[in-house]
């Protein structure tokens, strides 16, 4: 009944049924698609479908959003474990737990975290294998063609075990004194030829092609659980209209005292951490790199505690100059 009503509630749209389709077909995909095409609810579709337990791996400041995401679309919550790349990649024992759970699914969310071949990330991730392992991004390759291989090699190690032979397969390959096997560009042909083998396996689908009613702005609301210490402070503040040696006149004011507790305890002269502040910053880590612009309506958190992780920022009293060289 749980399953039927959670079906009944989420509807998938036509393509998305196609690629859960080709999930559960071909085990081992690529959801290459354009961020807002729906690839997280896909992966959760599919994993409806299958009989067994499930390991996602993303960004640290995603997991809030795939919590919330699995609470809407899975028919069997308990049957996810979400996991950060921040975490996995600690060290060999961390792997090796989750290596011998033997998960049905293994989904990797921003799959292109795991470009670096070399990197802590990527090794601890490849270490990791189930019967069906989903890789979700809409940037394969951030920068450079050949940076897909590590994914490829993660969904299929038979088809894409060496990396310099994907390199000399599809790609112009050069060399100077002080490196080895440099790729410059594809080889003539080649783009289309691995585009026709990524397309067994890959899906790479425009927003603009299954989505034209969507706006250009993204919104997404991240909710995020906050400490019992801003818990009971809020509580004595609505109950009491006061906390120790702070207290509130009026109902506006409690209002104002709450939103700067649940900014950050701190804005109050009390101790206790900010999972906003940590959600911040486990974002910028993962981002790092990009631009990103923060909206804040409190000017002490910002000249405060968002200072700590943001080296330049603009408020009331920033002098012009400092604004344009900003911006």
């Amino acid at each position: 009944e749980a399953a039927m009503e959670v079906q009944e509630r989420n509807k998938l749209r036509d393509y998305q049924k196609e690629d859960v389709q080709l999930i559960l077909n071909k085990k081992h995909v690529g959801l290459f698609n354009e961020m807002r095409t729906g690839k997280t609810c896909t992966a959760i579709s599919a994993a409806n479908e299958i009989q067994g337990t499930v390991l996602v791996l993303c960004p640290a400041c995603l997991i809030p959003n795939w919590e919330s995401e699995i609470k809407i679309w899975a028919t069997q919550p308990d049957k996810f474990t979400v996991v950060s790349y921040e975490f996995i990649r600690k060290d060999y024992d961390t792997v090796m737990k989750y290596k011998r759970k033997a998960f049905k699914m293994i989904i990797i969310d921003e799959a292109h975290k795991i470009k670096n071949r070399q990197s802590k990330t990527r090794l601890a991730v490849n270490k990791l294998r189930a019967e069906y392992q989903v890789a979700l991004t809409g940037t394969p390759s951030p920068n450079e063609p050949w940076e897909v291989w590590t994914i490829l090699n993660w969904l299929d190690r038979a088809r894409f075990s060496s990396y310099y032979t994907f390199l000399y397969e599809y790609f112009v390959v050069t060399s100077n004194p002080w490196c080895k096997n440099i790729p410059v560009r594809f080889k003539p042909g080649a783009e289309q030829r691995l585009s026709e083998v990524l397309n067994e396996f890959c899906t790479n689908r425009k927003l603009k092609d299954v989505a034209n009613w969507e706006t250009d702005t993204d919104i997404l609301d991240i909710d995020l659980e906050p400490t019992p210490t801003q818990l009971k402070i809020i509580k004595s503040i609505t109950e009491n209209f006061e906390y120790e040696d702070l207290v509130t006149k009026n109902i506006v004011e409690n209002i104002q005292r709450i939103r700067q507790i649940c900014l950050s305890p701190k804005l109050l002269d009390f101790r206790g951490t900010s999972p906003k502040l940590k959600w911040i910053k486990d974002f910028l880590k993962s981002y790092k790199g990009s631009s990103i612009v923060i909206f804040s309506n409190s000017t002490k958190f910002i000249t405060t505690e968002l200072a700590e992780v943001v080296p330049d920022y603009i408020v009331g009293d920033t002098k012009d100059s400092e604004r344009l060289r900003m911006v």
